[in-house]
């Protein structure tokens, strides 16, 4: 009896179609999401403070305005960089920032930066922020900041 047998596995209709549409999904989401903002750690023998204190420090020699809040053990430092030539019709402003976090550790204190880029835009909506992959500016100042502020004994100044 012709045609009764099993159909194939993969056929050009919808199986075949889901497994490759989730194939590709699959690889790009693997394959972009961990190097939109690169993470830099240091572990200090010197104390959570100290270790803040001198990230803050290297991060305002740098360029950087600081935020953070009173006791917490992070600071965000960011700095608007100068894009005109290639800024999109409907965005105002580019700007990096520094994520700094220190955590308590047996042996001292633990630095991590996390290097960051964002675009604004305007539309009808109103104002928008865009993740954007890090700059090499903003990696090379996250870079600078730990040399400064990860190793044996972080400096002041």
């Amino acid at each position: 009896a012709r045609g009764r047998g099993r159909p194939p596995l993969l056929t050009w209709g919808v199986p075949r179609m889901r497994i490759l549409g989730s194939l590709a999904a699959a690889l790009v989401v693997a394959g972009c999401g961990a190097t939109l903002w690169p993470t830099l750690n240091a572990v200090t023998p010197s104390s959570v403070k100290e270790t803040l204190a001198c990230a803050g420090k290297a991060a305002e020699s740098r360029g950087y305005y600081l935020r953070s809040k009173r006791g917490d053990n992070w600071i965000e430092g960011k700095k608007d960089v100068e894009t005109s030539k290639q800024r999109q019709f409907n965005e105002v402003r580019r700007y990096d920032t520094l994520w700094m976090e220190v955590h308590d550790q047996p042996e001292g204190a633990r630095l991590e930066i996390q290097a960051r880029s964002y675009s604004q835009t305007e539309t009808r909506r109103g104002p928008t922020i865009n993740d954007q992959y890090a700059t090499e500016q903003v990696q090379a100042d996250a870079q600078a900041v730990l040399d400064k502020c990860g190793g044996p004994a972080p400096t002041q100044g």
